[in-house]
């Protein structure tokens, strides 16, 4: 049998299920018409939602029907569909898809899709692994796959998403722009640090939480690199799970931002060795810390993020760092 190999996160914490609210059971949308594609340049405001932990969801059409909402994952390589929208639309099966998932590898169906739409852009013959809806938290993941070469922005502060090709453009007076390389199809921010010690962040909108590896907690916070903090499960959208520790971060840099008592968890998830991150300090930065921020752009093209409005609780100090509330001790997150 034919098996197509791609690699997929996991999910922290405890997996919802969101059938009342996706309502996939009932009747499918009609066929939707095309839109017309917006000029060249011209960024195109998509509808989007949010799912039960506040990520960001955008509408998306397969084969002219929808819209359905997928959830907006800048961390996941690939973009997948839940079993019951597959169902649903009675997609027609292709070959077995090896899913690399934080706990471990398994291999699901994948459907064929002939057209895959978000806005007005449509990618065409498509084939995307099935996975269970309460696994994933939505109706399906939306991954870089279809944002990839795109500039993708979160307006967390009007709960909206707009995507365009990568337009040169001067940052506003209030934004700060942090650059990045391109890792294994991850944007890596390298503008980063804790204390002196550089860091590797990645963005993560599919992830309720900052989640760090083993390297990070040695080298960056050897105070508590001896010490057991309180454990949280991480589940994996394969249904799979593992362990990570909880620990707060003093002061942690990202571009021109210090964010400080940023809460994190500790594990070595499959991801990092996947992007070869496993060896040095890396963070993958998830939606506990980006939605401070009135909006995020992340331009894949140009693999640059801009972060723009920084709302928090300031600290004692006069210089910029911020405060973030600390999560509780063992609170289970969820990941995508």
């Amino acid at each position: 049998m034919s098996v197509l190999d791609w690699s997929r996160r996991g999910v922290l914490g405890v997996v919802a299920a969101l059938g009342a609210d996706v309502a996939l059971a009932q009747a499918v949308p009609e066929r939707a018409p095309n839109p017309p594609a917006p000029p060249e340049g011209q960024t195109e405001t998509l509808k989007s939602g949010v799912d039960a932990v506040e990520r960001m969801t955008a509408e998306v059409f397969i084969d002219g029907r929808g819209p359905f909402p997928f959830l907006v994952d800048t961390g996941a390589d690939h973009s997948v569909v839940s079993q019951e929208l597959a169902s649903s639309l009675g997609l027609p099966m292709r070959p077995l898809a090896l899913v690399h998932g934080v706990a471990g590898d398994v291999t699901v169906p994948s459907a064929f899709v002939h057209a895959f739409r978000v806005g007005s852009r449509t990618l065409g013959d498509v084939a995307l692994p099935i996975l269970l809806q309460d696994n994933i938290g939505a109706a399906g993941v939306l991954g870089i796959d279809v944002l990839q070469d795109q500039r993708v922005v979160l307006d967390f502060k009007g709960r909206r998403i707009q995507i365009s090709d990568s337009p040169r453009r001067h940052p506003a007076a209030d934004e700060v722009v942090v650059r990045g390389r391109s890792r294994f199809g991850q944007l890596v921010l390298v503008d980063s640090s804790l204390g002196d010690r550089p860091i590797l962040v990645v963005i993560d909108t599919g992830a309720e939480s900052s989640i760090a590896n083993t390297a990070f907690r040695r080298r960056v916070v050897p105070e508590q690199a001896s010490r057991d903090g309180e454990l949280t499960s991480i589940f994996s959208v394969t249904g799979q799970s593992t362990t990570g520790a909880w620990a707060v971060v003093p002061l942690l840099r990202v571009g021109g931002y210090n964010l400080s008592h940023v809460p994190v968890v500790f594990s070595d998830l499959r991801s990092f060795e996947r992007w070869k991150l496993h060896d040095q300090p890396a963070l993958l930065l998830g939606m506990d810390v980006l939605k401070l921020f009135d909006a995020v752009e992340i331009d894949f093209a140009r693999r640059e993020v801009r972060f723009s409005g920084l709302h928090a609780r300031e600290t004692p100090r006069r210089t910029p760092p911020y405060r973030l509330a600390d999560a509780p001790a063992g609170t289970p997150l969820r990941r995508s």
